[in-house]
């Protein structure tokens, strides 16, 4: 698809800055989807959520370089304020703040009901951007936030 603006890789641990930035709840990521935009319980309430429609949420970043994410992904929010993912969204971006810059790619989920945190895979790291720079070419281009 012929676009006039395209997303960006990052710079190589970039996303590391924000592990040491004051106020981890100002830090927000776009994501943009096509999943489910709730997760219900019983198998008929389903229907009318499972329009797939791309949606966009700004996510806030809940944990970074910890135990749990180690260094290649990281937790954001999934809630009624901010938005988050949900089943179907695994693969789609997650723009650092606002800009075009891809942060990582929506992973997994932490419950059943696509609430509290969801898993971003991290691409800033060195063999991810060796890799996608190797399969892709020079075509793609690192710009930091």
């Amino acid at each position: 698809m012929k676009m006039e603006t395209y997303g960006a890789l990052p710079t190589q641990d970039v996303l590391d800055r924000l592990a040491r930035q004051r106020g981890l709840q100002d830090v927000t990521f776009t994501a943009v989807g096509y999943g489910l935009q709730q997760s219900f319980p019983d198998a008929a309430s389903w229907k009318v959520q499972a329009q797939r429609v791309r949606m966009v949420a700004q996510p806030r970043l809940i944990q970074i370089n910890t135990g749990f994410t180690g260094d290649f992904s990281v937790l954001l929010s999934n809630n009624a304020n901010t938005g988050g993912t949900c089943f179907g969204d695994s693969g789609g971006p997650n723009f650092i703040g606002t800009s075009n810059v891809v942060g990582g790619v929506t992973s997994f989920g932490i419950n059943g009901n696509c609430a509290g945190t969801g898993g971003v895979y991290r691409v800033d790291r060195a063999d991810d951007l060796n890799w996608l720079y190797d399969t892709f070419g020079v075509d793609l281009r690192a710009v930091a936030p």
